[in-house]
């Protein structure tokens, strides 16, 4: 931030208070596409109005059931709104990180359905197949991008190798027995 953006928030600060500051700082970050400041923004914002200090240096697992329910509201809000300005960003990877926390695969989910390919496809390759956000998506752009026989990103079997040994898992549970009987 430079000299004359502090000198905005002491001023915001002066007129209206410190709930003025989290609000400048919350548009500035949506302005400026910031997800990781917006997010922070959030946090230290219910942390005030709170009474807790700004920078965690309790655990918020201390805090009473209605404090605690108003964080915690809060923390997704803001992780939901980071989140949804990565994907706007075309940041899945980003967008993934604050989703995951808060539980909610739908929005990463939809948002891979769209993806041809990108500088992140081997991550956004990974959070729909092998996290399971959106595993036949993720399946489709393994078989586009890296072939039939391709590994899926990191290390292991081949989706191909997955399915054979799947296929031959369900065969030998099925007809083991009947040879046996014999």
């Amino acid at each position: 931030m430079e000299t004359e953006d502090y000198q905005l928030l002491e001023q915001a600060f002066q007129t209206n208070g410190p709930e003025a500051v989290f609000e400048l700082l919350l548009q500035r970050a949506r302005e400026e596409k910031k997800h990781r400041m917006l997010f922070g923004a959030r946090v230290m914002q219910v942390r005030h109005r709170l009474g807790l200090p700004l920078i965690e240096t309790e655990p918020v697992l201390d805090l009473d059931g209605d404090r605690r329910k108003q964080y915690e509201a809060a923390f997704r809000e803001g992780a939901r709104e980071a989140g949804e300005l990565c994907l706007a960003a075309g940041d899945i990877p980003s967008a993934w990180t604050y989703f995951q926390a808060i539980g909610e695969r739908q929005p990463v989910a939809a948002a891979i359905e769209n993806v041809t390919g990108d500088e992140n496809l081997d991550r956004v390759i990974e959070i729909a197949f092998r996290e399971g956000v959106n595993p036949r998506k993720g399946f489709e752009l393994i078989l586009q991008h890296r072939g039939f026989a391709a590994r899926s990103p990191g290390s292991g079997p081949t989706p191909i190798t997955r399915a054979a040994r799947s296929v031959y898992g369900c065969w030998c549970a099925r007809f083991t027995p009947m040879l046996r009987m014999r």
